[in-house]
């Protein structure tokens, strides 16, 4: 797995399939202000990368989207449930990595299950976290600390949604899923996952189990956000009812500004 992986730039063959592929949607589907400003020629990249650059797949995978879009303005979308209770998900961002791309940290000590509130939430996190200057890549990295995982859990519903909206509608976007401390219950639900997971995303699966230290943690981040995701772990097996998680904004975006930049050392 190429931990450092750039995905902000566009090639010369690249960029030509992203004029054709522009041409075609202009010319075929009526497009809003809001929509415009979305499809940026990374935009059309992306889709172009998830079809293994097929102009008649990506303009298909891509008119969809928009149509989706246009239903649902997820550029618009809150989680309600975290703004009545800020423990309902554990997502967030919490910094970016050494290349700028922004880091997700989640684990299971939550209060909201409901499938259509996480995924709202998934939404609004993915929608708000690449407008903040400081990322300055087109993918994420998601750390998923599995403490906290139950029975509860192991429907496979939810992951089997979000999973399909992710490569539908948000395709290229996740780098690295950093699978934490996975207990042997969620093998199970794996099994039914891979069955809907693709195969280029099967490929950014890290499972890590814990350990004194964690050099892949070092590849991926500064030190100070190591230590942070180090603290995040700790936290959630030693202090579940941890006091930070009622800190706004919901979810704390301004935290990225503080842990991790890019730029530094």
């Amino acid at each position: 797995m190429d931990l450092e992986l750039s995905s902000s730039s566009i090639n010369g063959d690249e960029q030509a399939n992203v004029e054709v592929l522009k041409a075609q949607i202009e010319s075929t589907i009526e497009l809003d202000d809001a929509l415009r400003a979305w499809l940026t020629n990374i935009t059309y990249a992306r889709f172009l990368r998830a079809r293994d650059q097929s102009i008649s797949k990506s303009y298909k995978m891509l008119s969809n989207t928009i149509e989706w879009r246009k239903k649902k303005s997820p550029e618009k979308v809150v989680c309600v449930a975290c703004q009545k209770n800020p423990r309902s998900h554990s997502l967030r961002a919490i910094g970016v990595c050494k290349i700028g791309r922004p880091v997700f940290y989640s684990c299971f000590q939550v209060d909201n299950r409901n499938v259509e509130d996480n995924i709202t939430h998934c939404i609004h996190l993915l929608e708000k976290v690449f407008e903040l200057e400081c990322t300055t890549e087109q993918n994420y990295i998601w750390v998923m600390d599995f403490s906290g995982f139950s029975a509860a859990d192991l429907n496979p519903k939810f992951s089997v949604k979000a999973l399909k909206m992710f490569q539908s509608h948000y395709p290229e976007r996740m780098g690295i899923a950093v699978l934490f401390d996975a207990p042997r219950s969620f093998q199970a639900l794996w099994r039914v996952l891979k069955l809907v997971v693709d195969t280029n995303t099967k490929k950014k699966m890290l499972f890590q189990n814990p350990a004194p230290e964690y050099p892949e943690f070092d590849k991926l981040f500064n030190r100070d956000l190591t230590d942070r995701l180090v603290l995040e772990i700790k936290s959630a097996r030693e202090t579940p009812q941890r006091e930070f998680w009622l800190e706004g904004p919901v979810p704390p975006m301004e935290d990225m500004k503080m842990h991790g930049s890019h730029s530094e050392g």
